[in-house]
């Protein structure tokens, strides 16, 4: 009786990273990951995550469908607030972004759910709003950045 071996395709090369990094129940999880993880467990709070940010506005909000005026929490949508959308409940909590690339942080209140399910297969995370994308050095015409966040009240 034969055995089929599976072969493997040689247009299938393995992934090089640039970034060290580690796997742990099959998550790959950076340095900066790793670092925010230990930071959240020591200050008490129990979120840190890594992936892209992209950013959101009042004509967005309206191509999806909402009004663009009020946010899920009720307050009236606001381009140049520090504030950001996130994909669970706990409204007012703030969190510390970090961008890697440009070593900069800025401190974002959550009032807002979003990024949606196809965004958030592409590697989405959090949505910010225009002020708060500028301050981490992101380029409105780029649309994403590098990001890692962490819950801080």
């Amino acid at each position: 009786m034969e055995t089929l071996v599976k072969k493997r395709s040689p247009l299938r090369k393995p992934i090089s990273h640039p970034v060290p990094h580690w796997r742990y129940y099959g998550m790959r999880l950076s340095i900066v990951t790793i670092f925010l993880m230990v930071l959240s467990l020591l200050s008490g709070t129990a979120y840190a995550e890594t992936g892209i940010a992209t950013f959101y506005t009042e004509k967005s909000c309206q191509a999806e469908g909402n009004s663009g005026k009020l946010t899920a929490s009720g307050e009236v949508f606001n381009e140049k607030a520090m504030t950001c959308a996130l994909p669970h409940l706990g409204f007012g909590k703030e969190y510390m972004v970090y961008n890697p690339d440009t070593d900069k942080t800025v401190v974002v209140r959550h009032n807002d759910f979003g990024p949606g399910r196809g965004p958030r297969r592409k590697g989405v995370v959090i949505d910010l709003t225009p002020a708060a994308f500028k301050s981490l050095g992101g380029e409105l015409k780029n649309g994403k950045i590098n990001v890692s966040y962490m819950e801080i009240k």
